[in-house]
């Protein structure tokens, strides 16, 4: 039970953290839509944690250059 948020965030953010990288590793389909370019950077980022991603659809995108170029070289090194 988390009841005092100062003292219980560290924790929180953990278990996050802990069920997010789960998650992403098993994830084989991937569709997002309507994504601001800092949320294209975040996918760039987050893209290597995708072990497991067969297919991956994007539908409906900001970018601007900074996001492409971020994309594009995480893209070139996933297993996409």
């Amino acid at each position: 039970k988390f009841t005092h948020r100062d003292n219980d965030l560290p924790l929180v953010i953990r278990l996050q953290k802990k069920i997010f990288e789960e998650k992403v590793a098993k994830c084989e389909h991937l569709v997002l839509k309507g994504l601001p370019a800092k949320e294209i950077k975040a996918l760039a980022h987050a893209l290597p944690l995708y072990r497991s991603l067969m297919t991956l659809k994007l539908d409906h995108f900001e970018c601007d250059q900074e996001a492409a170029k971020a994309f594009g070289e995480a893209l070139a090194t996933s297993q996409i």
